[in-house]
């Protein structure tokens, strides 16, 4: 498959998926800071600071994600079942 054509997830994957949407919708109802730390496609390990943008993507596929406003990156867009945790800064 492309790269581009969404992917069904994982029961775990999409499990994640789901929890990450709960609580990330709950902390952009808050207008929060937080830190999230993902895996990203290369594996690597990468976190970024920021404030919670849009979800979009299809729920359940691995195009489901969220954009992270951040001061020293700009916008990043990380796949939500890719995120292994969060923080919130203020």
């Amino acid at each position: 498959m492309p790269r581009n054509e969404a992917k069904p997830l994982d029961i775990l994957s999409t499990r994640a998926q789901e929890k990450a949407v709960t609580r990330l919708s709950a902390l952009k109802a808050d207008d929060a800071t937080v830190t999230l730390t993902y895996v990203k496609r290369s594996g690597q390990s990468s976190v970024s600071t920021g404030t919670i943008g849009e979800f979009s993507g299809k729920p359940g596929y691995d195009t489901g994600s969220v954009t992270l406003h951040t001061d020293d990156k700009g916008p990043r867009t990380i796949n939500l079942h890719r995120i292994t945790g969060y923080t919130i800064v203020k």
